[in-house]
């Protein structure tokens, strides 16, 4: 076999497939990946029996094992630059890596003027291969880098000099702060998660998220004139920012929350990041927000046919007049809880509504309904205390 040929790597793959089947119809359990070989078994004398299935049936086949790079079974062994770590179950960059990296990167913050692109692609590259420890951030929390790269190199070659900008050193001075840290990529998807779903949209009018199980409300606001003119794609990504940057976002802590957008362009930011700076802020400061509040978020893309992300979109939809938020203050609250017991508040939102049950304006999944005016009252007690902008009209 030509060492260096395109097709080497393809042509000893193929070669030891045939091994490689026998040894699994024998019982041999464990990972190959061209010509390193991962033995897996439940304990000590599994793992060796294991790999002497392999070694026999290979041996047969006329192929030979340097016993000199063999190791001996471990909870914590290396493969392919990681260790595969089955005690935690995950994906761990070595120390001696992690060093190195963390180093070239302190190097690059150091300079205090100009650096290559040349030197900037190899520490961007170094931290992206690292992306099975790193899950769902690793090319995220690179983009200002690539950014500056492209232009740079585009202008004057590799070995032209250049000089950071803060968007770049931000993401490299946040990978040496949390690297090790972070340092983990799960090894298994954990089937047993329990994953909350929300669904959230954005129309030129407002924003919407609400929660599947229980049903309710998270966002529910208007856009302010100057978010009306932006794109889609930026209206949505506000979506995500607006609830998960609050403190109401807290009550998520800890869950695996899967949020369903129907716009594609929000999907891949805010797993990727975006080459459009504004569109990158906003994707930096969702994940840092998640980060923070350890909340595992995964994005999923659905039709806006579909009824979930039709009830998202009509609550992006209002109307917002803000005079539902008139009302009384907390001691009266308090004297009219006591002393007439209504039932159900006429005007209200889910943030000021004096009772369990209320009407609101605009759509909220808690809402009994919308628009008193649209409703038929029964023989309960209710409770209307109007904005004086809309007295005359409840009178009537």
């Amino acid at each position: 076999m030509i060492l260096g040929e395109r097709s080497a790597v393809h042509s000893f793959t193929r070669l030891l497939k045939p091994v490689v089947k026998q040894a699994r119809l024998l019982g041999w359990k464990g990972v190959v990946y061209v010509d390193d070989f991962k033995h897996i078994g439940k304990n000590h004398e599994d793992c060796l029996a294991s790999r002497q299935i392999l070694k026999s049936e290979a041996i047969k086949a006329g192929w030979l094992f340097s016993e000199a790079k063999e190791q001996e079974p471990s909870t914590c062994t290396k493969f392919l630059g990681y260790n595969l770590n089955t005690v935690s179950m995950k994906y761990e960059v070595p120390e001696d890596k992690l060093k190195h990296v963390l180093m070239k990167v302190s190097v690059l913050l150091g300079r205090k003027f100009t650096t290559t692109n040349r030197r900037l692609a190899k520490v961007v590259g170094h931290l992206a291969s690292l992306y099975r420890a790193f899950p769902g951030f690793s090319r995220l929390m690179l983009r200002s880098c690539y950014a500056t790269l492209e232009v740079s190199v585009e202008q004057g070659g590799w070995d032209r000099h250049l000089k950071l900008s803060e968007e770049a050193k931000f993401e490299l001075s946040w990978w040496r702060e949390n690297m090790r840290r972070l340092n983990g990529g799960p090894l298994k998807q954990d089937l047993q998660e329990v994953v909350t779903n929300l669904f959230g949209d954005a129309s030129g009018t407002g924003l919407y998220l609400y929660q599947e199980n229980p049903r309710k409300t998270l966002l529910s606001k208007p856009l302010e004139d100057e978010d009306r003119k932006k794109s889609s794609t930026h209206r949505e990504l506000m979506v995500f920012k607006d609830f998960y940057t609050t403190k109401e976002a807290e009550a998520l802590a800890g869950k695996v929350v899967t949020h369903h957008t129907d716009n594609k362009g929000t999907f891949f930011i805010v797993k990727n990041g975006s080459r459009m700076p504004e569109l990158q802020e906003l994707a930096l400061q969702i994940f840092l927000a998640c980060r923070d509040k350890n909340i595992k978020l995964k994005v999923e893309w659905k039709r806006r046919s579909e009824e979930e992300m039709e009830d998202a979109d009509e609550g992006s939809r209002g109307p917002w007049s803000l005079r539902e938020e008139f009302t009384v203050d907390e001691r009266s609250r308090d004297v009219i809880l006591k002393k007439f017991r209504p039932d159900l508040d006429c005007m209200a939102t889910r943030l000021n509504t004096l009772t369990r049950r209320y009407f609101s304006l605009a759509r909220e999944e808690e809402a009994e309904g919308r628009n008193l005016f649209a409703q038929r009252l029964g023989d309960e007690i209710f409770w209307l205390h109007p904005h004086p902008g809309q007295l005359l009209k409840c009178l009537r």
